[in-house]
């Protein structure tokens, strides 16, 4: 939606910027972007603010679930 103004889910052009507070705990910036006619949200940190969120111990990845016909 950032990117092309338009929603991935529904098509619509009807895109919002929401403004976002800071997160406090990890002080980074948010940008949010709302579909107005079907509701999906999009948000996005800055490449300025990803530094932050790679450095802190509060964080952890998400890891695919494993499903019976995984070989890994």
């Amino acid at each position: 939606m950032k990117k092309t103004a338009l929603c991935p889910k529904c098509g619509s052009e009807d895109i919002v910027s929401v403004p976002y507070r800071e997160y406090i705990m990890f002080g980074v910036r948010p940008q949010r972007y709302i579909c107005r006619s079907c509701g999906f949200v999009e948000t996005w940190i800055p490449q300025y603010d990803l530094e932050t969120i790679r450095k802190s111990k509060r964080v952890r990845p998400v890891r695919r679930a494993k499903t019976d016909g995984d070989q890994r």
